[in-house]
């Protein structure tokens, strides 16, 4: 028999309700979506890497006497200042959107006819970074990337913006802008291919990566100039098949100079910075060489952009030495020229453990104590410099040791940096 009981207490509970003017239908939410608000900085300072090889720095303003009513009316906030590129200024200007932190600049110089259009986004943890394209009316002059850091009024004397280069496997521009406490950093292939940003945490005067796409590495800063190292861990799929592995180099860069401009190395610059730029450049041209081999544009023992390479054997053991005779050969990247010759051996297994030997002859390899002058560095201002290396880089264990030498020997222009050399590999 069913019971009556639950009928009777849903009249009792409906009547209740009735009188009570509640109603049993859902009800709806009134609520509405919090907007979160970005409030803008009073400035942004930062760096440009472009695909060309070339940097450029963003100085700007934002607007601070709109009235709240005002943004809220429009949603955006005028944003003004300067780019400097290439030793010209570049009037600029553009809007914030303080609801998408999203930010679009524009910079122009009616003498040149080139015009920045620049796209990214600001947070205050990480600044602002996004892409750049320069045009000359509707044509892509070249793209690259933009990071730069904010700051009050009163800490943008604590700022230092940075100009550079990297080299190794990949080469490139690599620009940074310091604060007390980070490095907001930006670089772009030369090859056109890639650009991106880099940021890093700066302890005392040590830069640590903040690992970001398998970019990881590190840094010193040595005065008004940086050096460091770079890895990035890549994979590839070719023919259902994927290749791993870790692609390596150096970067450096000095403080501009007060109208922005880029600092021009020469013979008697810092000898840590020296020494990176100097490295970065024979390992572009080895890179440039190599490659131009493997897709059949140049031949072992024939030159090519006044670098040739050969094999030979000149300490007489099993494995053959790779020689790179440059007949001043300048680096499009660097600027810096190069006459002489590097002799690198590879110990199995290969690329743990290479042999360099660089000096303007190396056929005496083998013979302890033959230095013939070094290698010729020039720089754009034709000072010049020499550098002789005999010297064997371990980088599994991470240590530089002896070749034919008693001690390991990194000499540029007769001064041992044979430790700012180890901090740049390791």
């Amino acid at each position: 028999m069913i019971s009556k009981k639950p009928i009777l207490l849903i009249l009792v509970l409906s009547l209740f309700l009735m009188l009570s003017g509640c109603s049993m239908e859902p009800q709806s939410d009134d609520t509405e979506d919090v907007i979160t608000y970005t409030a803008p900085p009073e400035n942004l300072l930062g760096t440009i890497a472009l695909n060309n090889g070339k940097s450029a720095i963003l100085d700007m303003q934002f607007e601070t006497t709109a009235s709240n009513a005002s943004i809220r009316a429009t949603g955006t906030v005028s944003v003004s200042g300067n780019v400097r590129y290439d030793g010209e200024n570049y009037i600029a200007g553009g809007i914030y959107n303080d609801e998408t932190r999203a930010m679009n600049l524009f910079a122009e110089n009616t003498t040149t006819g080139l015009k920045f259009i620049i796209i990214g986004t600001y947070t205050p943890s990480e600044g602002f970074t996004g892409t750049v394209t320069l045009y000359s009316g509707t044509t892509v002059v070249t793209e690259g990337s933009i990071s730069a850091a904010d700051a009050t009024d009163n800490e943008r004397d604590s700022i230092t913006l940075y100009t550079g280069t990297y080299g190794g496997d990949a080469s490139g521009t690599w620009n940074g802008t310091l604060t007390d406490n980070s490095f907001y950093g930006t670089w772009a292939s030369y090859d056109g291919e890639d650009s991106g940003s880099v940021a890093m945490t700066k302890s005392g005067n040590t830069l640590s990566f903040i690992q970001t796409e398998g970019l990881h590495g590190t840094g010193f800063i040595n005065g008004s100039t940086l050096s460091g190292s770079w890895n990035q861990d890549w994979s590839e799929t070719y023919n259902g098949v994927v290749y791993t592995g870790t692609s390596s180099g150096s970067w450096s860069g000095a403080e501009v100079d007060n109208n922005y401009d880029s600092y021009v190395p020469t013979a008697s610059s810092d000898a840590a910075y020296l020494s990176n730029i100097i490295l970065q450049t024979f390992e572009n041209a080895i890179t440039l060489i190599m490659t131009a081999i493997d897709n059949g544009q140049a031949s072992a023992g024939t030159p090519y952009e006044n670098i040739t390479v050969t094999e030979q054997n000149y300490d007489s053991d099993s494995v053959n030495e790779s020689l790179f005779l440059f007949a001043n050969y300048i680096d499009s990247q660097t600027g810096l020229s190069l006459s002489g010759q590097v002799l690198i051996e590879e110990q199995p297994p290969e690329g743990v453990v290479q042999h360099y030997y660089i000096d303007s002859d190396v056929s005496d390899f083998g013979t302890p104590g033959n230095d013939d002058g070094g290698l010729i560095i020039t720089f754009q201002d034709a000072t010049t410099i020499d550098l002789f290396v005999d010297a064997a880089v371990d980088s599994d264990n991470e240590t530089i040791t002896k070749n034919q030498f008693a001690n390991p020997v990194w000499e540029l222009g007769g001064t041992d940096v044979l430790s700012d050399i180890y901090a740049i590999f390791f």
